[in-house]
């Protein structure tokens, strides 16, 4: 960002250079679409962790799915 402000509106060969941000679009929607599936999995964990529903019939699984949950609430 510094350098983008400080080469701004400088003369290069006669002319001034005009810096601009270039954003790749398949970039964006992997971003776009990280976000989503970011706040659709949050939106699942704090579901299931306020009615704490079991995830599977086995409690076992459950037991460890909810583990795997806390870590990954945790990182």
């Amino acid at each position: 960002m510094e350098a983008k402000n400080a080469l701004s509106k400088q003369p290069f060969d006669g002319k001034n250079l005009q810096i601009t941000n270039y954003e790749i679009k398949e970039f964006r929607e992997l971003q776009i679409l990280g976000a989503r599936e970011k706040a659709d999995f949050d939106k699942f964990v704090s579901s299931t962790s306020k009615n704490q529903m079991p995830l599977t019939n086995d409690p076992k699984m459950t037991q460890l799915l909810q583990h795997v949950v806390s870590i990954l609430q945790n990182q």
